[in-house]
């Protein structure tokens, strides 16, 4: 809003509160100052993702992700190693599910179980209750 000359720090303040800024004027105040000798404001940063965006990148085929939601997986990837290591677990049970290839399954367990991802421990703990009908299920055509 600096930027397209609303220089008024109490006006700013009333409208960044009525947006959840629980702040003082004063502090406004303060930060503004810096841009009283006429250079712009910063452009306000990229919105991140949310948590709903990044779980359907991760558990979206990547031949099926289009060119911006494959960088944008690529760069929260870059940034996260447990979000890497999330990302390789869930890719590693897709290829077991697709490929029913439920064989590999127990291998898959113990890497996850090994790993300290608590959701997906969780997880592959249910999946060893029921060992063989998840195999199966993993291995048959059909279940």
């Amino acid at each position: 809003r600096w930027n397209e000359g609303e220089h008024n720090a109490t006006a700013l303040t009333r409208e960044i509160t009525e947006r959840g800024y629980t702040g003082s004027e004063q502090t406004v105040q303060r930060y503004l100052r810096r841009y009283r000798d006429g250079r712009p404001a910063p452009a306000p940063a990229p919105k991140p993702p949310t948590v709903r965006e990044t779980s359907r990148w991760i558990l979206t085929d990547p031949d099926h992700l289009g060119e911006d939601d494959a960088l944008a997986l690529k760069k929260i990837l870059e940034r996260s190693p447990e979000l890497t290591r999330l990302d390789k677990h869930v890719r590693g049970f897709a290829k077991i599910m697709k490929g029913l290839r439920g064989h590999e399954i127990e291998q898959w367990i113990a890497a996850v179980e090994a790993d300290t991802l608590p959701a997906l421990t969780s997880f592959a703990t249910g999946l060893r209750r029921d060992l063989d009908a998840v195999r199966n299920g993993l291995s048959l055509p059909h279940s």
